[in-house]
Order: structure tokens, then C-alpha cells, then sequence
């Protein structure tokens, strides 16, 4: 019962903070990073910037205005949290300074995030589920904001 609560929860929330997706502005287009997996294999993604979070993907070709929408959402999932909270993770991963979310094949589960600091990888599963509802309905998976959340337990 109370895992459903908190699972209603962070889909309402993340509903909230959903825009409506409308493809109108023109983004940058994502730059390659190097990034050190949770389990220290080095690999090459690409980043997509918000003011407070940055996507880390494996693909390049996404859509630029999708994942500005999404960086943008993310931002105000991270603007809740820190508001709720009244602090702001520790710095454990980052891309110049903004939490990164890292698309990754292996992690801890299907996403992991650090408890008290910055630092989220998703398997390209969760990944694709995230991109595809946010694409088509402008919903949001529950697992990203759920690990959003942890970075500031």
C-alpha cells in the first residue's frame, strides 16, 4: 500500500511538471562527453543541458526540442525537490556542475541514484520509456523522479 502511495505521488508530481509537448523551439545540439559509469567503465555519451540537470545519452540523434522539454521539466523536478527539501545534493556526479542523468547499460537496478548526492543512471530501457511517453503523451516513468528524489534524501 504505501509503495503504490509513493509511486501516485511521484506520478502526480511528475504530471505536474509535464509540459505540453509542442516541438516549437530550436535546441543545441547534444555535445559528446566522457563519463565514468557507477561501476567505472568509461564510456562516450552525449550531453543534452537543463539549468540544473543534464541528460547523458547514448544516442545523439534524439530530438533536440524533445530533450530541451524534458531537460526543462527535469529542471523543475529538481526546483521541487530542492524547495521540498531545503538543501541541495552533495557533489558526487556531475557535468559542470549539473546533475547528471546518464543513460548507461548496467547499473545498480534498472535506474540508481545516489542517496544525498548528485548522480542518476537509467538503463536504456528506462531510458526509452521515459523518451517515448514523454514523446507521445507527455508522461513521465516514475522511476526518474523517484531517483531524483534519493539525490536529495
Amino acid at each position: 500500500m504505501i509503495m503504490h502511495l509513493r509511486l501516485f505521488l511521484l506520478a502526480t508530481v511528475a504530471a505536474h511538471f509535464a509540459p505540453a509537448v509542442s516541438h516549437a523551439a530550436e535546441s543545441p545540439k547534444p555535445a559528446p562527453v566522457d563519463y565514468t559509469t557507477f561501476e567505472g567503465k568509461k564510456v562516450e555519451l552525449f550531453a543534452w543541458r537543463g539549468k540544473h540537470m543534464a541528460f547523458l545519452t547514448k544516442r545523439e540523434d534524439l530530438d533536440p526540442k524533445l530533450m530541451a522539454e524534458l531537460c526543462t521539466t527535469f529542471d523543475k523536478i529538481y526546483a521541487f525537490y530542492h524547495e521540498s527539501t531545503g538543501r541541495k545534493p552533495a557533489k558526487m556526479k556531475e557535468l559542470d556542475g549539473l546533475l547528471s542523468v546518464a543513460e548507461v547499460d548496467e547499473t545498480c537496478g534498472a535506474a540508481c541514484g545516489y542517496l544525498g548526492a548528485t548522480g542518476i543512471e537509467l538503463t536504456p530501457g528506462v531510458f526509452v520509456q521515459l523518451y517515448s511517453g514523454f514523446e507521445t503523451g507527455g508522461t513521465i516513468d516514475q522511476a526518474p523522479p523517484y531517483e531524483f528524489g534519493r539525490n536529495f534524501w
